[in-house]
């Protein structure tokens, strides 16, 4: 399997896209904590409200990365955006925009 980056730029703003991403697959992990099966995932995240700006196919991959991040951690409790941000946040160093901003998943297609 090849990975390629491509750089894009856009003249549109993005951040609303990532964060429904990242919210699609916070989600979806917490399900396969659960213990939810990949089909169960996928038939729940059809009851989610607010992701009207991702696709069918953006919704799978949240999905696959999902499954990717419980299977590497094999069920552990994950601390999205860094357990180092976790506690500048905790401690006030950093802003609550400033943390939502790092915890922010990238887009995989």
């Amino acid at each position: 399997m090849k990975t390629i980056k491509l750089p894009y730029k856009s003249s549109k703003d993005l951040t609303p896209i990532i964060k429904q991403y990242s919210c699609v697959v916070r989600y979806c992990y917490n399900r396969f904590i659960e213990g939810n099966v990949e089909k169960e995932v996928r038939y729940l995240t059809k009851s989610l409200s607010n992701i009207d700006l991702l696709n069918s196919w953006s919704i799978q991959c949240a999905i696959k990365d999902a499954k990717a991040i419980h299977t590497r951690f094999k069920g552990e409790k994950v601390i999205f955006g860094g357990k180092k941000n976790f506690i500048l946040r905790c401690k006030n160093k950093i802003s609550k925009e400033e943390y939502q901003l790092k915890r922010l998943i990238p887009v995989n297609i």
